[in-house]
């Protein structure tokens, strides 16, 4: 039982470091930019942003 929680907070750990908390927010930046472009659906805005990755 003990060993589940250390890998959970390792887990967490590792996601919550500053570099992926940044990466976080910069998606979610982008992505609410993409989406309040008029005339511009999902479908679109992933295919514009796929070749970034």
């Amino acid at each position: 039982m003990g060993d589940t929680f250390h890998h959970l907070l390792l887990g967490f750990s590792t996601a919550l470091t500053a570099t992926n908390l940044f990466y976080g927010f910069l998606g979610c930046f982008i992505g609410t930019i993409v989406g309040v472009l008029p005339g511009v659906g999902p479908l679109a805005g992933i295919s514009m942003l796929l070749p970034t990755t």
